[in-house]
């Protein structure tokens, strides 16, 4: 299987752009091209082809008729190519530059980083070049194969890119293959067979979630195709490869980063409620206050607060040993050190919180339609930096935490099993409550969370029989 989905091709030759593309088309490499002649029509060509989302761009550096050697306006009109394409993508690529002469790529090279940083877009993950020359058969056509070996001797090293791109492509080949199943079904009758498949996970609440239930129904095709394709030779092989290089441990930055990538959306859509959904309040006492409607509101959030934060074991200590201690100065002298080690940094903590709330209606059945109301899970959103010193987020079975990247920042995010409550939709929007979605929890965490709180929730005790 190859590496490569789709890759853009930047040439002022159109003969250079055919041979590139017909030798890769050959082998089912989508090859979207670019043929400059001016720097804005070329830009406004970079910009829609990045809809498509390339992973490799093969860019000349000399763009002007002649084989001059590129001045500083040159490489800057070839920046803002990549920029343009770059500007409305997120994923990674990987830029090769057709060039025989290694300092054209290192003056392109500094000038995209001066660009990029100055327009805050992302680097490619590598950076190089190819020749035109070492790409072409003896009777000067471009062959798809010189090609994918240059561009190979490049990937041998960067085993993690290659292993990505090889993985985007399995996707790919695995809902190809989940489409083709489909075609056992009788064309004539296909819409019957499409809306029955639908009607067999949705039920009666089809109606709105049409697109969710074709989306569920086909997923377990999707997932098995997936499944034999990793169990392939060349899939084992790739991400061998990766994990035989890795060294070290990944930093505890990074976890947050990394559970937000695998478990969260933080951009969540505004119109649109479902479960996993997390709003966190800017007035938690207003939310209490509609719920229980009496003063006891601050006592229900800092009870939440003592779910979550505590004390370390030698904060635990100090204070038993204040309690035990007689004499009058040396207790004054253990408060003032306590005070100092132990109750501001968790005051602090306490004044950093935020309520959180989730959203974990059952998803069975498209249930969160006929629900009137929402069932909620409350916890709290906290910094990380205010969790440190004597103060220390408590391990239990009621609670779950995540860490998480926010704004920039790292956070835990925490939710208690003993903590259930139910809102309309209508109240959860309220303005005097002002909860805020801000982000959406993920299928695969989120179910394993509702479990989570299900056991808790059932586990044995005393039953009253009536």
């Amino acid at each position: 299987m190859q590496e490569v989905m789709n890759a853009v091709v930047i040439d002022n030759d159109i003969k250079d752009i055919i041979g590139v593309t017909t030798a890769l088309a050959g082998i089912g490499i989508s090859t979207l091209p670019v043929h400059y002649q001016d720097p804005t029509t070329a830009g406004d060509m970079c910009e829609k082809m990045a809809v498509a989302s390339p992973r490799i761009i093969i860019t000349d550096i000399q763009l002007r008729d002649g084989g001059a050697e590129p001045t500083k306006s040159d490489l800057s009109t070839v920046a803002n190519c990549l920029g343009r394409i770059i500007n409305a993508t997120t994923g990674p690529y990987v830029i090769l530059a057709w060039t025989s002469k290694p300092e054209a790529l290192d003056e392109l090279r500094t000038r995209v980083k001066e660009y990029f940083t100055k327009t805050d877009l992302r680097m490619p993950m590598y950076f190089d070049r190819i020749c035109k020359n070492e790409c072409r058969t003896e009777d000067e056509q471009y062959s798809a194969e010189k090609i994918l070996e240059q561009f190979g001797k490049h990937l041998a090293l960067e085993t993690s890119v290659k292993a990505l791109m090889h993985w985007e492509c399995s996707v790919l080949q695995a809902a190809i293959e989940s489409v083709n199943t489909l075609a056992e079904f009788d064309e004539n009758t296909l819409p019957q067979s499409l809306k029955s498949l639908a009607i067999s996970v949705a039920g009666n609440n089809l109606k709105g979630f049409e697109a969710t239930a074709i989306n569920e129904a086909f997923s377990y095709i999707l997932k098995d195709k997936l499944a034999l394709l990793g169990l392939e030779q060349d899939s084992q092989k790739v991400w061998e490869d990766v994990f035989s290089n890795t060294q070290g441990e990944i930093e505890e930055s990074a976890k947050h980063n990394l559970n937000t990538i695998l478990h969260i959306e933080t951009s969540p859509q505004k119109n649109i409620t479902c479960p996993g959904d997390v709003w966190i309040s800017g007035q938690p006492c207003n939310l209490f206050k509609r719920i229980t409607g009496t003063k006891e509101e601050k006592n229900q959030f800092e009870r939440i607060k003592n779910e979550f934060l505590t004390l370390t074991e030698n904060g635990h200590m100090l204070n038993r040993k204040i309690m035990a201690t007689t004499d009058a100065s040396e207790k004054k002298k253990l408060k003032d050190t306590y005070k100092q080690d132990c109750g501001e940094p968790l005051k602090n903590a306490k004044a950093a919180c935020k309520i959180a709330m989730i959203e974990i209606s059952p998803t069975c059945d498209f249930a969160n339609k006929k629900r009137p109301l929402k069932t909620i899970a409350l916890g709290v959103l906290i910094p990380v930096d205010r969790v440190k010193e004597e103060v220390q987020l408590k391990r239990s079975d009621s609670t779950i935490v995540v860490k998480i990247k926010l704004d920039g920042a790292d956070h835990l995010l925490g939710f208690s099993a003993k903590y259930i409550t139910a809102m309309s939709e209508k109240l959860i929007s309220s303005e005097d409550l002002q909860l805020t979605k801000t982000l959406r929890v993920r299928e695969s965490l989120l179910q394993s969370w509702i479990h989570r709180f299900s056991m808790y929730n059932s586990r044995i005790g005393t039953v009253s029989l009536n």
